[in-house]
This record gives structure tokens, C-alpha cells and sequence, in this order.
């Protein structure tokens, strides 16, 4: 139906290793910028999928517009990077945003423009935007897919206008190391199975990733890339599938497995006083300076 990450990130053999200075987590090797261009410019997605998406990627964001306005402002200015089929554009343009997007995936944005958003085809050093062009900028669930991170945050620096918001969303490195390492232990063996249905649901099960940041390692390449005012939290990521994909029973278990997840970390967050951050996923928000 579609070749998704995992299709190219599997078909050649690589390690994952870990830095010992931030603990972040990357596959070895890597793939090259002009490799990740061409396997995502040139994803086919059936018509089907794309449209049976939309809808539960629409809900999922107008869920979260009213903390993002509280946040960023009414009437702002914003910019989605890996904007997908627009389920967060659609749910910004219901609270009055000016929001712009881009995706590499042709498909994907001939998708989003079919639903009426404003959508460009290309990287963000492509498109190239005006400098202090935007209020906020936001990249969900892509930027451990991105092979030159340095370079695309200081991109972003040069479009977001002094004391403008860049909010990520990645699967945590520190989680990944944790649980790869527990299922490793026999004590691990009587709920190796839904340890591994719990990656599964959260799409990290066989790492599919160019990298798993660590809340330090991602803390340290903002700061140096100009950001401040970095905070990191646990989230209550469940990844998007309508019932079209998926039976009720399935979509249940999967929402059921992954909070369960977020409690068990917010508990250990809370436990040591805000210092270990270990949710699959994590949302990092910050702002130029």
C-alpha cells in the first residue's frame, strides 16, 4: 500500500549505538541527506489510507489547540515542518492561525493542498522563508528523521521571530535504552510480551529512526543552537490509526498500553523530582533568544 520509514530504514544492516556523553541513541550507520530526500519525496501512499487519516490526525490536534493558543497566542503566525496529511494545519486554521507547512513527501502534500492548506513541497532550506517570518514553529514526530539536525534548527532560528516557539515531539532515547536493556534480563521474560506490544504500539519496536535523542542530548544541540527556556516532558503519544486500519478491540488495547506507559514515567519524573524523564515519547518546547 505505501513504503513507510521502516521499509527504508530496514533494508540495509546497521547497529544502534549510544553517545556516552548525552545518551542519545543513533543508527550506525545513518542514512545520508540525499538518501532520506529520495525514500521520503517519493513515498507512495495509497489515496485510501491518506483520507482514512485525516480525520483522527484532525481530532487528535483540535484536542490540543486550546494548550498550543494559551501557549503560542491567538492570532499568530506558524509553521509545520513534516506537515503530513494536515491534520495539525486543519485543526490551526479552525482557531484563526495563519499556518503554513511543508513536507518532502510529494504525495503527501499534494494530499494536504487537495483539503485546501497551504502546503510546499521541499525542505525548510528550500522553501526559503523571510527571517523573523513566525510566531511558532512546530515539528511532530519527524525530527529524528532529520540527518542534519544542527543545520535544520538553525534554520529554523532564522525564520522564528525573537521570543518565537519551536515545539518537537521524538521518541526518547533514554526510553529506548532502558527498555532494550531490560528485555535483555531473564527477570524481563514474563512480560517480554507486553513489554514488546507497548513498543509496538508506539512504533519504536526495531527502531525505525535515524535517532532516539536523550533529553540532554537534545537540550544541549538547542541551546547551542540558539534556544532557550528548554523544558521536556512525558508525552501521552498514541499514534494516529482510524478504525478503517485497525479493529476497535486493537485501537483500545493500544491507547490502554501506552497511558498505562505515561503513568508508570510521570511517576518516576515525580519520584526524582523532575530529573529522569523516561516516556517513549517527549515533547520538548523552547524559544529563540
Amino acid at each position: 500500500m505505501f513504503k513507510d520509514q521502516i521499509h527504508f530504514m530496514h533494508i540495509y544492516d546497521a547497529r544502534l549505538i549510544s553517545c556516552i556523553v548525552c545518551g542519545s541513541v543513533y543508527r550506525d550507520p545513518c542514512l545520508t541527506p540525499q538518501s532520506t530526500l529520495e525514500s521520503y519525496r517519493d513515498d507512495d501512499y495509497h489515496d485510501d489510507w491518506l483520507e482514512a487519516s485525516f480525520e483522527p490526525y484532525c481530532r487528535l490536534f483540535l484536542s490540543d489547540m486550546p494548550r498550543l493558543v494559551h501557549q503560542v497566542g491567538r492570532d499568530a503566525r506558524v509553521l509545520e515542518i513534516g506537515s503530513q496529511v494536515g491534520g495539525f494545519q486543519f485543526a490551526a486554521k479552525q482557531y484563526g492561525w495563519d499556518v503554513r507547512g511543508l513536507d518532502i513527501g510529494t504525495k503527501m502534500t499534494q494530499f494536504a493542498r487537495s483539503k485546501g492548506l497551504d502546503v510546499y513541497t521541499g525542505t525548510l532550506h528550500d522553501i526559503r522563508f523571510s527571517d523573523d517570518e513566525f510566531d511558532a514553529v512546530f515539528v511532530w514526530s519527524c525530527f529524528e528523521m532529520i540527518p542534519d539536525p544542527w543545520s535544520e534548527l538553525l534554520e529554523i532560528h532564522r525564520v522564528l521571530r525573537k521570543g518565537g516557539k519551536l515545539y518537537i515531539t521524538i521518541p526518547n532515547g533514554d526510553f529506548i535504552k532502558l527498555v532494550h536493556r531490560f528485555i535483555r534480563q531473564k527477570i524481563a521474560m514474563p512480560i517480554r510480551e507486553p513489554v514488546l506490544k507497548l513498543l509496538a504500539y508506539g512504533i519504536l519496536l526495531g527502531f525505525s529512526f535515524q535517532a532516539g535523542y536523550s533529553p540532554v542530548g537534545l537540550n544541549y544541540i538547542l541551546n547551542q543552537s540558539g534556544f532557550s527556556r528548554i523544558s521536556v516532558k512525558n508525552l501521552v503519544y498514541v499514534p494516529v490509526t482510524s478504525a478503517k486500519q485497525a479493529s476497535q478491540k486493537v485501537l483500545e488495547e493500544k491507547e490502554r498500553y501506552l497511558k498505562i506507559a505515561h503513568i508508570l514515567s510521570e511517576a518516576v519524573r515525580y519520584l526524582s523530582l523532575g530529573r529522569r524523564i523516561i516516556g517513549p515519547w517527549i515533547e520538548v518546547r523552547c524559544e529563540r533568544f
